[in-house]
């Protein structure tokens, strides 16, 4: 299924191409149009199967396959040069950036890594390990009266992740029977994990007992 519809999309690049000609490239009657190569296009889809095609807005091809959801504007009555710099833009092999419409994030995702350790004063120390976007771990004390330590939390395991949006979740099961959730982003050095946390009664979130924002530190 999915080699017919990238033959079918080969088919109607062949098509723009030989129906441009002479077309002039400076006036309004363009458009950048997404299409969805492995699987129908929609809003949300992977950003890996969205590729880009610049065409003239009357061609009875694209009105078609716009009526039929196959295909989506991106950008309307433009020029050639605006219409093939927005389809750069989008374009996976180029500056693969969201069109904000079909695709919402770019399809070559750089993941954020926290593998290492991790200190907060006062709170203690978290030992991470990421493979692809799960994280595991586990909390502790690093000085008598730390939070995540004896008396407190006493200590506990962690599961996370990585979200689409780059966000770091982390979900802490504590030993004294509490439960965590945090969100936070690395900084652009990689040193800092910043971000919110909300301390349940248990792993139901039933009952929130506390939140708040605090900074984690790598070694």
């Amino acid at each position: 299924m999915k080699i017919t519809k990238i033959l079918f999309f080969i088919s109607l690049v062949v098509g723009f191409n030989n129906d441009v000609d002479g077309q002039d490239p400076a006036a309004p009657i363009w458009g950048c149009y997404a299409s969805g190569v492995g699987e129908r296009l929609r809003p949300g889809m992977d950003p890996c199967w969205i590729t880009y095609t610049v065409a003239l807005m009357a061609d009875p091809i694209v009105q078609t396959n716009l009526q039929n959801g196959l295909m989506g504007a991106v950008l309307s009555n433009a020029t050639w040069y605006d219409a093939t710099a927005a389809q750069r833009f989008y374009g996976q092999y180029f500056e693969d950036q969201p069109d904000g419409i079909y695709k919402l994030r770019p399809c070559r995702v750089v993941l954020p890594n926290v593998t290492g350790s991790w200190f907060s004063p006062g709170r203690g120390r978290m030992d991470l390990n990421q493979s692809g976007d799960k994280i595991s771990g586990s909390a502790g004390a690093v000085n008598p009266g730390d939070h995540f330590g004896q008396g407190h939390r006493n200590g506990g395991s962690i599961n996370g992740n990585v979200a689409p949006d780059g966000s770091i979740v982390l979900r802490d099961f504590w030993n004294d029977g509490t439960y965590t959730e945090e969100v936070h982003r690395l900084s652009d050095d990689g040193r800092t994990l910043s971000g919110s946390w909300t301390w349940y009664t248990d792993s139901s979130k039933t009952t929130v007992k506390a939140s708040g924002t605090y900074t984690l530190q790598r070694n």
